[in-house]
């Protein structure tokens, strides 16, 4: 019986069993491409999965204060949650300092109401950026950032809004997906 109630006990503390919370740093099965993100914006592109639609946000798309826009949406009737998809070129910080990838993130989860925070390096395409995790009213989120064309442009991919119990099977192998194939755009 001791036995029992030390492997629950260890189950509990090292799996987060019975949390109900997603693993957020989880990575998932990648799925195939169907389409991708260039009709969005010409400047970087991301992959995207069956059953998700690249929605291209024009004028309506959200401009955060650093340069940031919002420029693509990838949704789906089937699932909750959205991917965005935002771009910027020479984002500059209040004193007008270009920002790095990861000032870019920093800046981007400020705007977030963001609790729960973590950020690393990670492999982002063929390259490296940034990626962090963070919950808002609960729910978990994730982004990465990818300079564009030599630094002259920024991307940032975030999935976002679906529960906890939903997030690994609907938002997150989509986000993978463009995390896997984040690249320039064009010749």
């Amino acid at each position: 019986m001791r036995t029992a109630v030390v492997a629950v006990a260890a189950c509990l503390v090292l799996a987060g069993c019975g949390s109900g919370k997603a693993d957020m740093w989880a990575e998932v099965e990648v799925p195939k491409k169907v389409t991708d993100t260039e009709d969005c914006f010409p400047v970087g592109v991301v992959d995207v999965p069956a059953d998700w639609t690249p929605i291209n946000l024009g004028p309506r798309g959200e401009s955060l204060r650093f340069g940031l826009k919002a420029e693509c949406d990838i949704t789906s009737d089937h699932a909750a949650g959205v991917v965005k998809v935002y771009q910027g070129s020479r984002l500059e910080s209040d004193t007008g300092e270009r920002l790095t990838d990861r000032e870019v993130l920093e800046a981007y989860l400020e705007v977030q109401d963001a609790s729960d925070v973590e950020i690393r390096e990670a492999k982002v395409g063929r390259a490296g950026g940034f990626e962090a995790v963070w919950r808002t009213n609960g729910k978990p989120n994730r982004a990465f950032t990818y300079t564009v064309y030599g630094g002259s442009h920024t991307m940032l991919v975030a999935a976002l809004g679906a529960p906890d119990d939903k997030f690994e099977e609907t938002v997150l192998p989509v986000y993978l997906l463009a995390r896997k194939s984040a690249q320039d755009s064009g010749p």
